[in-house]
């Protein structure tokens, strides 16, 4: 299956972002999200959730901004939006191999098996080439736990 490429580069920047073409600064964009990691660990979730859509608006191409807005969605247990945000950021061209296990469970926890299972397998490739199976194997198996219990259920 092809996914398409959201990302125009692997860095995270692009001369197009949005915050460029309002006249907001890359270190402005920082500070906000600096803010949202605040409200984060003050768990105020929907508030740090709130400033990371701003923040995915103003500078869209950055997947360590995608990837916080699924973790926050996530912890609110609003799934399909942990889900969408999770898999921008794995189309990121960059490894992501943390995203990719976070996307793996929240399709899981909505049932979505074949989904879960398919990116399952790609993580696992990436974590074969990348020749970091060893430090991965506990994260796999429970995550293959995860998508298999409900599968032969």
């Amino acid at each position: 299956q092809k996914v398409v490429n959201f990302f125009p580069g692997n860095d995270g920047s692009d001369a197009s972002s949005t915050n460029k073409l309002l006249g907001i600064s890359d270190q402005t964009v920082a500070t906000f999200y600096e803010a949202s990691r605040k409200l984060y660990d003050e768990r105020h979730y929907e508030k740090a959730a709130n400033c990371l859509k701003l923040i995915t608006f103003l500078s869209p191409f950055n997947p360590t901004y995608w990837l916080a807005l699924g973790m926050v969605q996530h912890k609110q247990h609003h799934l399909q939006e942990a889900i969408l945000a999770y898999s921008i950021a794995a189309t990121s061209g960059q490894d992501m191999l943390e995203t990719r296990s976070l996307l793996v469970s929240a399709y899981a926890e909505i049932e979505m098996y074949d989904d879960a299972e398919m990116v399952l397998n790609s993580l696992i490739e990436l974590i074969e080439k990348q020749g970091v199976a060893a430090q991965w194997k506990s994260k796999i198996e429970s995550l293959r736990k995860q998508v298999n219990f409900k599968t032969k259920a």
